[in-house]
């Protein structure tokens, strides 16, 4: 899937794998959260596998923003073009469908430098930076007691 092929931080290892059906679910989950996700995707038109897609949250406590979450492209249609297609698509049919948003939020990998550009070209600019940190479940004697010495299980 697009998702497991991106461009990650180093020892991120999560992998996804993002069908038809799997967004369906996503979007039903995020509608009992008071959340609409809106997707866009590209489909392979002889295999009818999902190549691309880019989504957003929505909010109904936030309704004039947008939080863009997903973007992908499968490693074999990269470089064509499709993940600002993909982004431009998404944020023609906010403007179309969803005029009361006036902030999309976005993130990515500093590592991802197609994506970076995208966003730029798209008029996003960066307000800050940050850190992920990946926590391993079994990470020897000391884990949890080190990161989590307040926190007791009840």
């Amino acid at each position: 899937m697009a998702k497991n092929t991106a461009p990650r931080a180093p020892g991120s290892e999560e992998t996804y794998a993002m069908t038809p059906e799997r967004i369906r679910d996503m979007e039903a989950h995020a509608e009992t959260q008071g959340r609409t996700i809106v997707t866009v995707a590209v489909i392979h038109a002889r295999s009818a596998q999902v190549v691309g897609f880019s989504d957003l949250q929505i909010s109904e406590f936030r309704p004039h923003v947008a939080y863009q979450q997903w973007s992908a492209v499968t490693s074999g249609h990269r470089r064509r073009g499709l993940g600002r297609s993909l982004k431009a698509r998404l944020t023609r049919t906010l403007i179309e469908d969803r005029p009361g948003v006036r902030i999309v939020c976005t993130d990515n990998a500093e590592d991802n430098a197609s994506v970076r550009a995208i966003n730029t070209e798209l008029g996003f600019r960066p307000i800050r930076t940050g850190h992920r940190y990946h926590g391993l479940r079994d990470c020897g004697p000391s884990w949890p007691s080190a990161g989590f010495a307040g926190a007791r299980a009840s």
